[in-house]
């Protein structure tokens, strides 16, 4: 055998299904929420065989089409939503005990798992085709507990992080010889949770690395090298806002992503090399009176950007309330010297940068250099006849919405002036103008 990798499938359900925002224990004990799922926001996926654990993952936060606020996701899902991510063991290094005529057993186990966690894996090999047997020992396998802590600042405020690592080596004798094969695993997780009333603030990073080395002792060449790196950022923020008479509304924003650097080549092929950045943001809200959504808005943002050793590919796409806004793609193949392909790969990366930068921002319109839009339409423009002059302009409502929160809409009576008669309307306009002091999050305008 050449080649020894079990393919892990992770899916999460249930109370587990935001496994990122449970909170932690002490938190729901402290004020009673029986019905909450928690447990903290760290989840820890381990691969045992015959009982020993011999790797681990740590899973991307995949968000199902239900996330958050249903109507963010569509058209665009949720990174991973309908295609799972998965994960590479490599089990080349425990071949001793594999390939001693035994049976053996995989299993799988989730620290701090809530109901419900689905786990599959698929067993891949290479087999040497020159070699007849193939005879191996493990030479060292250290891989001490998870590192977890858990700091409380304040009541609602907690940072859970989490390390680990594995380091594995095994000798085996095929064709090439007596080679080694040495194979890491390294871990970090850090959570930073806020949470106040029915407001709740997230913003989590996973990284986890792993690299496999296989090598000739006598001549200190490589046969086979594989690395891979990557980066899972989260952060969303959640608010249910009371509007009176049993009415609120549900605010959501989301940003996630995957980044993630490979590396791989043999003796017998040249390094290959990619840079993966995938990164979503969604927006969302729903109103509710009582326990029934009387209706909701959803946007989704995505970026994907792909660097390849021989090709390159980008992708902006945007959707707001079921409909695309804009989708934008393009596919590089690298077919000339390195130069040249530097210089296109250059180009290529100020024009994604430049598009990302002028349309990266649509939830946060302070962050771009475009001046704000002072008069906009959100629908259809208001045709108004070319002839048509106002018959008579009312003042209908002049308010501060200053230290407002939490409190009931402000309402307006209107009555049609006395010098313009109804039945001489042709088109009614209403003009809204409004200033807010300072730098806004989270505000929502709505008549």
């Amino acid at each position: 055998m050449m080649g020894y990798v079990l393919e892990v499938y992770v899916s999460f359900h249930s109370d587990d299904e935001n496994w990122y925002g449970n909170p932690p224990n002490e938190y729901i004990n402290a004020y009673n929420l029986t019905d909450k799922p928690g447990n903290g926001p760290f989840r820890e996926v381990i691969v045992r065989l015959n009982g020993d654990e011999i790797g681990a993952v740590w899973p991307f936060t995949v968000v199902f089409t239900g996330g958050f606020n249903p109507l963010t996701w569509r058209p665009i899902t949720a990174i991973g939503s309908f295609d799972l991510p998965s994960y590479d063991i490599e089990i080349k290094p425990f071949l001793g005990k594999i390939l001693d005529g035994k049976q053996h057993e995989f299993g799988f186990g989730v620290t701090n798992a809530l109901n419900e966690w689905y786990i599959d894996a698929n067993l891949h090999i290479w087999l040497d085709h020159e070699s007849d047997t193939t005879i191996g020992e493990l030479i060292r396998n250290e891989n001490p507990p998870s590192k977890i802590s858990l700091v409380s600042k304040n009541k609602g405020s907690y940072i859970t992080s989490a390390i680990r690592s594995f380091s594995v080596s095994v000798w085996v004798k095929s064709s090439h010889g007596n080679i080694t094969t040495n194979s890491f695993q390294d871990f970090s997780f850090t959570n930073r949770m806020t949470l106040s009333g029915s407001s709740e603030i997230v913003n989590q990073t996973i990284d986890a690395s792993s690299r496999v080395y296989t090598i000739v002792p006598s001549s200190f060449s490589y046969i086979y090298m594989a690395e891979r790196y990557q980066n899972f950022p989260l952060y969303f923020h959640t608010e249910e806002v009371p509007l009176g008479h049993g009415n609120h509304t549900l605010l959501s924003y989301v940003s996630l992503g995957i980044n993630e650097k490979r590396l791989a080549g043999s003796s017998s092929s040249p390094l290959v090399s990619s840079i993966l950045n995938n990164s979503q943001q969604g927006q969302g809200v729903l109103n509710f009176s009582g326990n029934l959504i009387t209706g909701g808005l959803g946007s989704a943002q995505q970026v994907y950007h792909l660097d390849g050793s021989a090709e390159c590919y980008f992708w902006n796409v945007s959707s707001s309330n079921y409909t695309i806004l804009y989708n934008i793609s393009a596919l590089i193949s690298i077919m000339v010297s390195s130069s040249a392909a530097a210089a296109v790969l250059f180009i290529l990366c100020l024009l994604t940068n430049s598009f990302s930068s002028s349309h990266g921002n649509l939830f946060f319109p302070w962050k771009s250099e475009t001046p704000l839009t002072k008069y906009f339409e959100v629908t259809k423009p208001i045709k108004i006849p070319p002839k048509a002059k106002p018959c008579a302009s009312l003042l209908v409502l002049q308010h501060d919405f200053g230290y407002t929160y939490g409190k009931s809409p402000v309402l307006v009576n209107y009555e049609p002036p006395t010098n313009c008669p109804s039945k001489h309307f042709s088109r009614i306009v209403l003009e809204s103008e409004s200033t807010a002091k300072g730098i806004q999050f989270d505000r929502i305008f709505g008549i």
